[in-house]
């Protein structure tokens, strides 16, 4: 009786840990097809000061996620300013002033915000981190214009999630990338996501004619144009390509950094997952 008994109380153990394990490793399912794409989920700005809030310049801050460094951002000499984008989890901001010891700065990063941080270091490397303010990152409104001339804006696409991609002619990573972005377009075809192209190049001419010389099949994407040249910096971006994933309400829930395998079928299955 008592082995029949420790044999139940096992077996119950066993299917109340199964129970427990399966949404944790549903989740994680979920999020595995983004993991090659490797995607930011928020926004994170502030300054670097001393203890007298003097800017500190030659400062840089860099994301250290799962044992590995992304690649440090410089502040701003004069506010010492940063912005740079972070993956979701417990993550740490590691902090270099020249002459001063690195410091490391826990943070907390969710899905779809924009984070404000204040950073002291004192005179003896000593850093501490004060976030000013956490809010939703809410995609700028913005107008742009179709090969036609007419504008479009952000509002036009309120309430179906958009795939949005920063390009130019003159960048080469860009071009690579077009033939990987009108895959994703083909297989995101019958599906509620628009997949858009907005140029930021200084006139329409180079865009046409880089359309009339593509042979990629394009045509699903909606190639939309910047006059201003400057979109993609209110959202975050210094260079191209970057591509933002934003969900129904206009919240910005995926931060993809440089080129990617959109072509693949896992790309198409992380955006699906998504905002689906």
């Amino acid at each position: 009786m008592a082995s029949l008994a420790a044999y139940v109380v096992m077996a119950a153990a066993f299917v109340f840990g199964f129970v427990y394990s399966l949404p944790l490793a549903v989740q994680a399912q979920a999020r595995a097809p983004c993991r090659e794409l490797l995607p930011a989920h928020a926004r994170v700005t502030g300054r670097v000061v001393d203890t007298a809030g003097r800017p500190l310049p030659n400062a840089t801050i860099a994301v250290a996620s799962a044992g590995h460094e992304g690649e440090p951002v410089s502040v701003d000499p004069e506010r010492g300013g940063f912005h740079l984008f972070a993956p979701r989890g417990s993550q740490h901001l590691r902090v270099r002033v020249p002459g001063l010891p690195r410091a490391e700065l826990a943070l907390a990063v969710g899905r779809g915000v924009s984070i404000e941080v204040q950073i002291t270091v004192a005179d003896t490397g000593h850093a501490t981190l004060a976030e000013q303010s956490r809010t939703v990152f809410s995609a700028p409104p913005f107008v742009v214009h179709d090969a036609e001339g007419r504008e479009v804006r952000l509002d036009d696409f309120r309430g179906r999630p958009v795939v949005i991609n920063f390009w130019a002619t003159w960048c080469e990573p860009c071009k690579a990338e077009w033939v990987q972005l009108a895959k994703l377009a083909e297989r995101l075809a019958g599906e509620s996501v628009e997949v858009i192209a907005i140029s930021i190049d200084a006139n329409w001419a180079d865009v046409a004619r880089f359309l009339e010389d593509d042979t990629s099949d394009g045509a699903r994407m909606r190639v939309l144009w910047d006059r201003s040249t400057t979109l993609h910096r209110r959202f975050g971006s210094e260079r191209v390509p970057d591509t933002y994933l934003i969900d129904e309400h206009g919240v910005v829930i995926g931060i993809f950094t440089g080129p990617r395998q959109w072509g693949s079928p896992g790309a198409r299955t992380c955006v699906e997952r998504s905002v689906l």
